[in-house]
């Protein structure tokens, strides 16, 4: 039997945990789950079901909240005959990794990989280069998931002279597939969507600083939609959109700084003209690249990092110095003077390598 573990409930964990229910469900596995209360309130359905056998725990915010949650994954393992235990967030667990040494065989996906940093701090190299070495010297280490990476995959591997870092597709999951060749719309009110989480991290405050560089010619022809959590910052993001609200009040079509439902998600993206993906830490994935390719939205996204990579490879969208707001700034007004178009080929060969089937597939092995 296997268990799954992930006591986030946000982005992509809430998206990973539904991909392997679902697909449990279908092959009628008898597996376990430690999850988040508010994922099991959102899939009620799951308690009736014979072969599954659910946990719920809040993710801990503490050093003894962890330890706490590291005792209850025990208990589980020692409760059914675990015979795999994979954490869907092995961040989550860093600080505590020497603990995780459960008998039974163990993965997990590490997300955001310390050796693809361009600056790596020699303090963070030396701390997670221990910690990895013990998890990895432990026999029932099994698997670490690197999302979307292979140039990662080679380079961890070789760091620590071992074959258990392994590829696993970033799955693209709960979206229509798209539809024809798709192209930004050249007439008024040009609509921008910032999706996700909103972040320093994920560059809305960048966004911010490039809006006021645009000439006033190209603000009136687009407007900004801003949805998903803002844990961090929610009165400095809100300030910031009342202040540019004042000098253009049409200016941004819908604000929700709060977790959205995947209907709505799906309405917002579906009605959008352009991706911003705007990234201001380029190690590791994004499931927005995602979002956008299988609904054949261009992006304007980084120039370097795996989101680069990934946006150059399938050719999704324009690329620029995230960093930068003028370059942001230029990008949007490159986009409302000319328009940037994407090949659905492309997209959807994105979207078909990162099948939620493929997904599960590598992990569930």
């Amino acid at each position: 039997m296997q268990l799954f573990v992930d006591t986030e409930y946000r982005g992509h964990h809430s998206e990973y945990l539904s991909i392997v229910v679902e697909k449990a469900i279908s092959l009628d596995m008898e597996v376990c789950f430690l999850v988040h209360p508010s994922f099991l309130q959102s899939r009620p359905e799951i308690k009736s079901v014979k072969n599954v056998h659910i946990y719920t725990a809040t993710s801990a915010t503490s050093i003894w909240e962890l330890v706490k949650e590291i005792r209850f994954i025990r208990q589980i393992v020692r409760l059914h005959p675990i015979s795999h235990c994979c954490f869907l967030d092995l961040n989550h667990y860093f600080k505590l990794l020497p603990l995780l040494a459960l008998k039974c065989k163990m993965s997990g996906i590490y997300f955001m990989p310390f050796l693809m940093k361009e600056n790596v701090s020699w303090s963070e190299k030396i701390i997670k280069t221990f910690y990895f070495r013990h998890l990895l010297s432990h026999k029932g280490t099994w698997r670490i998931f690197l999302l979307n990476d292979k140039k990662a995959v080679i380079l961890f591997n070789n760091y620590f002279q071992t074959n258990k870092f392994k590829y696993l597709v970033d799955p693209v999951y709960g979206l229509s597939e798209p539809k024809g060749e798709n192209k930004t719309n050249l007439g008024q009110h040009l609509n921008f969507a910032f999706l996700g989480e909103i972040s320093t991290r994920k560059g809305i405050f960048q966004l911010f600083k490039a809006i006021p560089i645009l000439p006033l010619e190209i603000l009136i022809q687009i407007d900004f939609t801003i949805a998903g959590n803002a844990s961090h910052q929610k009165n400095h993001i809100e300030q910031s959109i009342i202040s540019l609200k004042e000098k253009h009040p049409h200016l941004f079509r819908e604000v929700i700084l709060e977790r959205i439902s995947d209907k709505k998600f799906e309405e917002i993206i579906s009605q959008t003209d352009i991706v911003l993906c705007l990234h201001q830490v380029l190690e590791g994935s994004s499931g927005i690249v995602g979002k956008a390719a299988i609904t054949a939205k261009p992006i304007i996204g980084p120039h370097k990092g795996l989101i680069g990579e990934l946006i150059q490879e399938y050719k999704l969208g324009k690329q620029i110095d995230t960093q930068n707001p003028e370059q942001i700034a230029m990008a949007i007004t490159y986009a409302v003077e000319k328009g940037i178009t994407i090949n659905t080929n492309d997209s959807n060969r994105y979207v078909e390598e990162r099948s939620p089937a493929n997904f599960f597939i590598t992990l569930s092995l």
